[in-house]
């Protein structure tokens, strides 16, 4: 096992962190205590059971589907329900902060990822594609000969820059530019260990346009909290990676990404009442991170030129979002950083602070 240098990779939130399940509490799925400010998920099967008990089940059916607003707090407080029956219905509980009103409806909330005991966790897989993207951009900022392509949609261009800088290793049975290829195999990052409850809070998404207007559109998120600190166990394989991404290496290729996002896109909007990092490295993990946490597009073929194409791209997908005006408004595109409210102030949204130690 030579071969392996196995390494500490240490994480931590500046911003809150989503990394989702795919799961979305319902208003009907969570209790909210506005004196507390907390939210407690409940388990479904032990409501319906306590329900069904209590002879509730026909009132219960006649709120949700009545049409109006839905509050399972103030519904389960009039049928009489004691401490002791509702604390048995919860499963865990999470700050909620100033996220939820209970004078006003409800808000679906998208779950964070657990593992099959119900604790949450970050995957390596997530850490090892926010790696991805960072060495990526490295390697196009490096490497300015790809800017001269006439490349097709946003998701297209980051293939083709992945398929020539990335799917190299030429296996046999394998065709050049194939996924089998990638000398990311040579990277492997292992999951977190399970994180306490107590580290997580609600989110909501905050767009922020370079010249400070904001809108916040109705989305919540179980999120890691800042200040959470993260450990992983990061491994490289030499007999994959050859000469290719040493410690030193990576640690640089991470500081020449963090410094061209900070350049490229970041100063152009205004600062976050909870300030930016202002010494370190970073990382965009997760979900709602924004467009540099995701693509390659402006190393790929430069800033006016991405830019356009950008603008082209948003233009097609988001067509009620105004994004023709990008330019000649922001001279930037996307034209919103996701921001959110932390008891910090505002952060971005999952940025995390990276350090990489033997």
């Amino acid at each position: 096992m030579e071969h392996l240098e196995e390494y500490c990779l240490n994480l931590t939130a500046f911003g809150p962190v989503f990394v989702g399940c795919g799961k979305i509490y319902g208003k009907n799925s969570y209790l909210f205590d506005p004196r507390t400010k907390r939210v407690s998920f409940i388990q479904e099967e032990a409501l319906f059971r306590w329900l069904v008990q209590t002879g509730h089940v026909d009132s219960y059916e006649e709120a949700v589907l009545c049409g109006r607003p839905f509050n399972l707090a103030q519904f389960l407080r009039q049928c009489g329900i004691s401490d002791k029956e509702r604390h048995a219905l919860i499963r865990y509980e999470v700050s909620a902060g100033e996220i939820l009103d209970e004078t006003h409806s409800l808000k679906q909330i998208h779950a964070f990822m657990r593992d099959g005991q119900g604790r949450a966790y970050v995957p390596g897989s997530s850490v090892k594609g926010a790696l991805r993207t960072a060495l990526l951009h490295a390697i196009l900022i490096r490497d300015d000969s790809g800017k001269e392509r006439n490349l097709k949609p946003v998701r297209k261009s980051y293939e083709i820059a992945e398929s020539d800088y990335f799917n190299t290793l030429k296996l046999k049975n394998s065709r050049p530019g194939d996924m089998v290829n990638s000398i990311m195999r040579g990277i492997s990052v292992a999951d977190s260990k399970p994180l306490p409850d107590t580290t997580l809070i609600l989110s909501n998404k905050l767009d922020i346009n370079p010249d400070g207007r904001l809108s916040l559109p109705n989305l919540v998120r179980e999120c890691i909290a800042p200040g959470t600190e993260l450990t992983f166990r990061l491994t490289l394989d030499r007999s994959v990676l050859g000469k290719n991404w040493t410690l030193e290496q990576l640690k640089q290729d991470i500081a020449l990404f963090s410094q061209y996002y900070q350049n490229t896109f970041q100063t152009r909007f205004p600062e976050p009442q909870g300030g930016r990092i202002s010494n370190g490295n970073f990382l965009l993990l997760g979900g709602g991170s924004g467009f540099f946490g995701k693509t390659a597009v402006y190393p790929l073929l430069g800033y006016e030129r991405a830019s356009q194409f950008t603008q082209k791209q948003m233009q097609q997908v988001f067509r009620n979002h105004k994004h023709e005006q990008d330019l000649r408004r922001y001279r930037i595109s996307p034209h919103c950083m996701k921001y959110t409210w932390t008891r910090h102030g505002t952060r971005e949204f999952g940025l995390c602070k990276v350090e990489i130690q033997e």
